[in-house]
């Protein structure tokens, strides 16, 4: 990333061997207010990260050059060439300086401001780390072993499974659509042949993203439930589906059983006929191969009190 003002984490020399080499300040100087200067020099300065450096100018005492303390101003900035720019006092107060003022590369107080402000992102004072790691990716450091966190192994976008390790069910989001999705209740209505009324419902669904599975248990609660029509036994969907083939009402999505109280279970399937209700029709053995036939008052029994039909199906939600 481009070196910064706002970078925390500064060097104070790009070289692995070398001091910054001390500079002098090129003409015209600095005026008060301003946020860029030029050096004479800039060996080993760092243009990867922002600069911290003093500016001051010098005094004689005797026959000794030496700093005038009293006018030393402290910045940061960052350096391009023999250039720095986008210049921030850090301590001091800003003075005109002329040509000829030493520009000097320091660890100054807000150097160890800003380190600090550095480490203490992500690590509390002592050096570990905070109890909070804020990042956009963790990657692993050998190859092969991916990465382990509180026990659960990631491995190449998989969860790595292990004994009592991995992916617990009690930690899944049981909300419907998501992968724990819970079974959930839900009451159908029954129309065309069925009667509505005469029958009690024992219905769940899930939903795992697109996919709906559900399962029906409808039980007649008095005498001719099926009496409600000479139409197909009409049942509704707990989530609206996909327009499966726009016309077509011959697409099996599941299975069924009728059950005769008492007596014996015959084979039925459940087609889709909407984008919101399902039509359960009965296997008939006329011809040489099975088909599908109405259910009716008599078909493939008569019906009555406690006689059954079963469904278990599974489709594409819209």
């Amino acid at each position: 990333m481009a070196a910064s003002v706002n970078d925390n984490l500064d060097q104070t020399t790009s070289s692995a061997t070398g001091r910054p080499v001390t500079a002098t300040l090129s003409a015209p100087g600095h005026s008060i207010g301003g946020t860029s200067i030029g050096v004479s020099v800039a060996t080993n300065w760092s243009t990867t990260t922002g600069i911290h450096f003093s500016i001051y100018a010098t005094t004689t005492v005797g026959s000794l050059t030496v700093k005038d303390t009293s006018t030393q101003t402290d910045w940061k900035g960052t350096l391009s060439g023999t250039t720095i720019s986008n210049m921030t006092i850090t301590g001091g107060t800003d003075q005109d300086y002329s040509a000829g003022a030493i520009v000097e590369i320091t660890p100054t107080a807000r150097w160890a401001k800003d380190l600090y402000d550095w480490a203490i992102a992500q690590h509390k004072q002592d050096g570990t780390h905070a109890n909070t790691i804020t990042t956009d990716t963790i990657n692993e450091n050998t190859a092969a072993n991916g990465v382990t966190i509180d026990g659960m192994q990631i491995k190449d976008n998989l969860v790595v499974g292990a004994s009592g390790k991995g992916v617990d069910n009690t930690s899944l989001n049981t909300a419907a659509g998501k992968l724990g999705a819970a079974w959930v209740s839900f009451a159908p209505t029954l129309s065309g042949r069925f009667t509505d009324a005469k029958w009690d419902k024992t219905c769940k669904y899930m939903q795992i993203g697109k996919t709906v599975h559900a399962r029906y248990l409808l039980k007649a609660n008095t005498t001719t439930p099926m009496a409600g029509g000479t139409t197909d036994a009409i049942v509704t969907l707990p989530v609206t589906s996909v327009d499966y083939v726009p016309g077509e009402v011959s697409y099996a999505i599941g299975s069924a059983s009728l059950l005769d109280f008492g007596t014996t279970n015959f084979f039925a399937v459940p087609y889709w006929a909407t984008t919101t209700t399902m039509k359960v029709r009965i296997i008939g053995t006329a011809s040489t191969y099975a088909s599908n036939t109405d259910i009716t008052s008599t078909a493939p029994f008569t019906w009555t009190t406690s006689d059954e039909v079963l469904v278990s199906i599974t489709y594409e939600a819209a």
